[in-house]
């Protein structure tokens, strides 16, 4: 096997294509809506679980 196959096996993958693109968006939903209705982010979390 040649070195360049070999770092493949080591190289950091995404299984969840997408997940923290999805969670960045989500947080910054949330810290706008906390800013608008100066809601604490706690409180926040909670309404939505």
């Amino acid at each position: 096997m040649d070195r360049a196959e070999r770092a493949k096996q080591f190289m950091p993958f995404a299984a969840l294509k997408g997940y923290e693109e999805a969670l960045r968006e989500r947080e910054r939903q949330m810290t706008l809506m906390e800013r608008k209705k100066q809601i604490p982010m706690q409180q926040l979390w909670k309404k939505e679980t």
